[in-house]
């Protein structure tokens, strides 16, 4: 029996997309109303025959089915491009985020590294500072020479009688204000004249 598939290679090869489907359109519409034109007749070797109808048929369904199967093909190469353009895309994502992640992993390494050397800074210099006082506390209460207790015993009696002085005057003004408020004249009137 006759497939056409044979024909239907050749002819898709043979004539382009917009012919084929005019072709199509063109025996659809004879092949509805039976009627086959003289210009569309096939002459064998003997006589002019009418195309059979069976092969009629056959023929606009092979001209359907390529119409058909060339605009599927276009949908999915529309269909695959898109899918392309999109992985590129994602490619290009993934690459930039990788990129970017590892940036953040120096950078936080970065800091991680700064973090410990201020600890040990920190630590360094909170043993310097413990060492300092430590230090001078024992240059204060340890003297090795006889001259440097004597200096230190003077100051502090040095500073015994400044502070003895020192409250015995602030005692005497307190009193004379309250005796005798017109000697210390003030900015403002005091409480008890006012």
């Amino acid at each position: 029996m006759y497939s056409g598939a044979e024909d239907a290679d050749r002819i898709s090869e043979d004539i382009s997309v917009k012919d084929l489907e005019k072709l199509v359109r063109r025996l659809t519409s004879l092949s509805k109303n039976h009627e086959v034109p003289s210009s569309y007749r096939v002459e064998p070797f003997s006589g002019s025959h009418a195309l059979p109808e069976p092969m009629m048929k056959e023929l606009v369904n092979l001209g359907s089915r390529f119409i058909g199967f060339h605009d599927e093909a276009t949908t999915l190469r529309d269909a695959l491009r898109r899918a392309e353009e999109r992985a590129d895309d994602l490619e290009a994502k993934l690459k930039a985020s990788e990129t970017a992640r590892k940036k953040v992993e120096k950078d936080v390494a970065a800091v991680e590294d700064l973090c410990q050397r201020l600890q040990a800074a920190e630590d360094a210099l909170s043993d310097k500072e413990a060492k300092q006082v430590e230090r001078k506390m024992g240059e204060q209460y340890t003297l090795s020479q006889e001259s440097d207790d004597r200096i230190l015993d003077t100051v502090d009696i040095l500073e015994l009688n400044c502070d003895i002085a020192r409250k015995c005057i602030t005692s005497a003004r307190n009193a004379l204000k309250r005796v005798f408020p017109h000697f210390f004249l003030k900015d403002t009137q005091p409480e008890i004249f006012s």
